[in-house]
C-alpha cells in the first residue's frame, strides 16, 4: 500500500508537466521608445513646422512689399492725373485773349455784358448762366478814353431785365463807381431780385455824366433756390 501512494503525486506532476509544456508561450510586449529617440522626433518635426512657417512669413513679406510699391506707383499716378486735370481745366476755363478797341477821346465803350454765377468777369465769359438764383450778377467791362481817366469822377450803371417770354421788366438798383483806370470791371448783384428760373433778356445801362451808353445780354436762370 505505502508503494501505491508513492507513485501518484508523480504521476500528477508530469502530467502537469505535461499540460504546461502544451500552453503556448505570450507574446513579449513591444519595447518602448527611448526617450531620447522620442525628443530627436519631435524635434525634427518642429524644425519641419518652423520652415512652414518661414516660408509663409517670407512669403507675406514678399506680398507686403510688393503691396507698397505698388501703392508708391498708384500715389505717384493719382499725383500726376491731378495735375493733368488741373491743367485741362485751367486751360478750359480760361477765356480766349480778346482785344478790346480803344475808345475815341472823351468817349467810353461798354465792352462786356454776361449775366452768370461766376466769381469773376473772366468766368463769366466761359459760363455765361445762373445755376441758382443765389450768387446770380450781371457782369461787365467797360472802357474809358485817356482824357475821362486824367479827369476822372463817378459813373454810374443799372440794369433791366424781362423773361423772353414775358413782357414784364425788372429794375435792377443804380450803383456808383470812380473812374480809376482806363477799364473797370462792375457786377450788379440779382439774387436780391425775386425772379423765376427761365431765359432772359437783359440792358445794361451806363451813364457818365451827360452821357449815356447801354449793350444788351441774356442768360438762363436754371434753378432759384
Amino acid at each position: 500500500m505505502r508503494r501505491a501512494y508513492f507513485h501518484i503525486p508523480c504521476i500528477v506532476g508530469a502530467l502537469l508537466a505535461g499540460h504546461a509544456a502544451a500552453v503556448p508561450a505570450k507574446k513579449a510586449a513591444p519595447k518602448a521608445a527611448k526617450p531620447a529617440e522620442q525628443v530627436a522626433k519631435l524635434e525634427e518635426e518642429a524644425k519641419g513646422l518652423q520652415k512652414q512657417v518661414d516660408d509663409e512669413l517670407m512669403r507675406l513679406f514678399r506680398y507686403q512689399v510688393q503691396s507698397g510699391v505698388y501703392r508708391n506707383r498708384l500715389a505717384i499716378l493719382q499725383k500726376e492725373w491731378q495735375k493733368l486735370f488741373a491743367g485741362m481745366q485751367a486751360s478750359a476755363a480760361k477765356p480766349r485773349l480778346k482785344l478790346y478797341p480803344a475808345p475815341k477821346p472823351g468817349d467810353f465803350v461798354i465792352d462786356e455784358v454776361r449775366g452768370s454765377d461766376a466769381e469773376s468777369l473772366e468766368q463769366a465769359l466761359v459760363t455765361g448762366n445762373c445755376k441758382k438764383r443765389a450768387g446770380c450778377r450781371v457782369w461787365a467791362r467797360i472802357s474809358f478814353a485817356k482824357d475821362l481817366v486824367q479827369k476822372g469822377g463817378k459813373f454810374e450803371y443799372s440794369a433791366e431785365l424781362k423773361l423772353k417770354t414775358g413782357t414784364t421788366r425788372i429794375a435792377v438798383p443804380t450803383k456808383e463807381m470812380t473812374i480809376t483806370g482806363p477799364v473797370a470791371t462792375v457786377d450788379l448783384a440779382l439774387d436780391a431780385l425775386y425772379i423765376y428760373k427761365g431765359a432772359y433778356e437783359g440792358t445794361l445801362k451806363v451813364m457818365y455824366g451827360e452821357r449815356f451808353k447801354s449793350k444788351s445780354f441774356s442768360f438762363d436762370l436754371i434753378e432759384t433756390y
